[in-house]
């Protein structure tokens, strides 16, 4: 390991200096709480999505922007120019400055797609537009099933009884349905998040 000191009293020289004496205690190998630290920083320096990436974009991020602005600040002087005196150099030097304002701006959404967090998803996501639709497809089968079970007490599954009139035939007939659509959803839900776990869809 390299030479690290930890840093003990810290004292004014005296009242006239601005200057501070410092007492610097020398670590050993073995110190455990700088080895932990030693393996933190490595970790966040190595790892995958690691800080220093994020870091690295976010100064690309910057550059691009800087560019972008650059850019524009010339096209606007470009028009203001080609305003007092037209010329064929001008219209040139306008077109250029529009294809790399087009470029840098295309970096600068690249890079900040690159930026996003884990935790953001993709509206435009397949799966995660199938598993809002379950979602949603759950709630208005529960709250339909809800709505039902208020008509009429909710009966154990049983063959239908031929003394009932056609009303309430239709109504328990509704309601098995419902209850079996119910269960259907929640499975399909279920089975998603386990595939999804399990990295068979994305």
């Amino acid at each position: 390991m390299h030479t690290v000191f930890r840093i003990g009293d810290v004292r004014k020289i005296d009242k006239k200096s601005p200057l501070y004496e410092v007492d610097l205690k020398l670590t050993a190998d073995d110190d455990q709480q700088l080895r932990r630290l030693t393996k933190t920083i490595a970790k966040e320096i190595g790892g995958d999505g690691c800080y220093t990436e994020t870091i690295k974009l976010q100064i690309q991020n910057f550059d691009s922007g800087k560019l972008c602005i650059k850019y524009y600040k010339e096209l606007l002087e470009t028009i203001h120019i080609l305003i007092q005196k037209s010329s064929n150099e001008t219209k040139q030097k306008l077109l250029n400055y529009s294809r790399m304002i087009a470029q840098s701006t295309q970096e600068l959404v690249q890079c900040a797609k690159q930026l996003k967090g884990a935790d953001l998803i993709d509206p435009d996501d397949p799966t995660y537009i199938a598993e809002n639709e379950l979602f949603n497809a759950a709630q208005s089968i529960e709250s339909a099933a809800k709505k039902l079970s208020i008509l009429k007490p909710r009966r154990k599954p049983k063959e239908i009884n031929e003394n009932l009139n056609f009303d309430e035939q239709i109504l328990e007939a509704a309601k098995s349905i419902m209850n079996a659509a119910g269960a259907l959803i929640n499975a399909a839900t279920s089975a998603q998040k386990e595939l999804a776990s399990q990295g068979k869809v994305n």
